[in-house]
């Protein structure tokens, strides 16, 4: 019979959750375990998922970019959507 140590999640108030999201989210990609507290109460846990779920696996990495070709269709009063936009931001150029 083999032991399994219990590692003791770590405690973290809401705003250092926020102003460190992305370490957080690295430390518990790697299979740390997070509680975090709301003026001291506890208000969620943040752990990996595991095992991680198929969706996930095909979320791309990188963010999608735009490629050339691509025209906006009819606005209904008859003009194109690009030219209505380009009328309409004319005051705020």
């Amino acid at each position: 019979m083999t032991a399994t140590a219990f590692v003791q999640p770590e405690v973290i108030p809401q705003r250092d959750l926020r102003n460190s999201v992305g370490e957080v989210l690295r430390r518990a990609n790697a299979g740390q375990e997070f509680v975090v507290t709301t003026n001291g109460e506890p208000m969620a846990r943040v752990m990996p998922l595991t095992p991680r779920a198929p969706s996930l696996d095909r979320v791309p990495s990188h963010p999608a970019k735009r490629q050339g070709g691509f025209t906006l269709p009819l606005y209904s009063g008859g003009i194109s959507v690009q030219q209505f936009l380009d009328e309409n931001r004319e005051d705020r150029l």
